[in-house]
């Protein structure tokens, strides 16, 4: 039960890092606009290679979670991600978290609710 309960929060999790990791990589670039310089400074990120890694592992994750599950459950579980990533970029980079980031979070979570306790009621 605990691992598979790690299982899900790790797919979450691994695109939230990844994703921390891009930002991080913006912020670094000298280059605002794509060309060869920005594909040159990308290539030597260690942020964008960590970021690339985070989603490989999520990535392997999201398929073990298919293999047992019905997609059709699992894919809105990912939106998880959007309030992970909203907590993150406040917490990490001091980005304002607006009302309507609230409400539409609380419809994410009470849809995401919806949707496993339908899955349940079927069983």
């Amino acid at each position: 039960m605990i691992r598979v309960f790690l299982l899900w929060l790790s797919i979450p999790t691994f695109a939230t890092l990844s994703q921390i990791c891009m930002k991080f990589v913006s912020l670094s670039f000298s280059q605002k606009t794509l060309g060869t310089t920005w594909l040159i400074e990308m290539s030597h990120s260690l942020w964008f290679w960590t970021s690339i890694l985070f989603d490989i592992a999520g990535f392997l994750c999201w398929v073990t979670v298919l293999k047992n599950n019905k997609i059709s459950i699992a894919f809105p579980l990912t939106s998880v991600t959007f309030v992970a990533v909203l907590i993150a970029s406040n917490l990490i980079f001091n980005e304002p978290i607006a009302p309507q980031h609230y409400i539409g979070t609380s419809f994410l979570l009470f849809g995401i609710y919806l949707l496993s306790k339908n899955d349940k009621s079927k069983k």
